[in-house]
């Protein structure tokens, strides 16, 4: 029995981050802390704001609130920021903390992941009167002396190591392009020309080993999507040609990317569109609709547009003839052989 008892604790001991994880499985959030930051000519400063009603009342902080039902942890950040203070991100960025602590008055356990937000020096506070009477904008070393508790004191402490003394991952990136206004829409989505932030939802896409099947380039490095994305921003501004993230309007779920980009082969510089979508979300016609609605766009266009397709890949085969692409003629890039089909950009309506 005793051997037994020793085998037990023995294997918890050296089994502890496999218990750890698995009583943390799934575990739902229920709330969200965001630090807020703007850069001035003193430095970084973080916004604190005072809280007002029976909760915390007289505590300074930094913005928290709940999540609604329905709502992910990052829709209720955005929410939050702008309902507390009406500020809206510059940039915004996972904060790669989670902070946690004991609610004695419902005897729970809540877990609040951390966001970080920067804003531009020049916008303007507005406060919920119901939350918060005031506010102000203070160092990092200012705000742990105004934290009454110690989790609180270590989210700073994390902000500034993570943040402000380092530069922090583009792993951690949030996309903002749920407050820009898209280029493009159809019945069912929306297209965004690419930028810098939409590089965590890309990446995944471009590396995807199925999705990069009948790629000639085969699957990306995260270095080399960031290289995507700056390639196509300059593109984007020298001649108004660029890739575009394809998004579901409903939802604002990311499926996928397409665009205009100037080829070359065999010496020939021509405009060729491409597209990925994720497995997920093939054969539900998004692909067609979004390219229809891109090239509709260029109907002004005077050069001719084309894809090239290996012959292999039916279903982009299927996608440009229904597009109206002709077979245009064979070509050969890397070693492989391609068929290259022509839109008549005048019919795409």
């Amino acid at each position: 029995m005793i051997h037994a008892v020793f085998f037990f604790i023995n294997f918890l001991f050296l089994n502890k981050s496999l218990v750890y994880t698995s009583c943390m499985k799934n575990t739902k959030p229920s709330l969200v802390s965001i630090v807020v930051i703007k850069d001035t000519p003193d430095g970084p400063k973080t916004l604190f704001i005072r809280r007002v009603g029976k909760l915390l009342f007289g505590c300074w902080q930094y913005v928290t609130g709940g999540i609604e039902p329905g709502e992910t942890a990052i829709e209720a950040a955005f929410r939050e920021l702008f309902e507390e203070t009406k500020l809206t991100p510059t940039r915004m960025y996972l904060g790669d903390f989670v902070e946690s602590f004991y609610d004695d008055k419902g005897d729970t356990i809540q877990h609040a992941p951390l966001f970080i937000v920067y804003v531009d020096e020049k916008q303007k506070i507005s406060l919920s009167p119901k939350e918060h009477d005031q506010y102000e904008w203070i160092t990092l070393n200012e705000a742990k002396d105004r934290c009454q508790y110690t989790n609180q004191k270590e989210v700073v402490d994390h902000v500034k190591k993570v943040f402000i003394v380092n530069e922090p991952s583009d792993r951690l990136i949030i996309s903002l392009r749920r407050h820009r206004t898209p280029t493009l829409t159809t019945e069912r989505l929306a297209l965004y020309p690419l930028q810098e932030d939409d590089i965590n939802d890309l990446y995944p896409l471009l590396s995807h080993p199925e999705v990069m099947r009948f790629s000639i380039t085969g699957q990306k490095t995260f270095e080399e999507v960031k290289k995507v994305i700056e390639d196509s921003i300059l593109a984007y501004k020298e001649k108004g040609l660029g890739l575009y993230s394809i998004v579901l309007k409903e939802t604002q779920q990311f499926i996928g990317y397409l665009g205009l980009f100037t080829a070359l082969v065999d010496n020939e510089p021509y405009l060729e569109f491409k597209y990925r979508l994720f497995q997920s979300v093939w054969n539900r016609g998004y692909a067609k609709e979004a390219t229809r609605a891109l090239l509709s766009s260029f109907r002004n266009l005077k050069e001719p547009i084309f894809s090239s397709i290996e012959k292999e890949n039916l279903f982009s085969v299927k996608v440009a003839k229904g597009l109206g692409g002709v077979f245009d003629k064979e070509i050969y890039h890397q070693d492989k052989v391609l068929h290259r089909y022509r839109y008549n950009l005048t019919s795409q309506k």
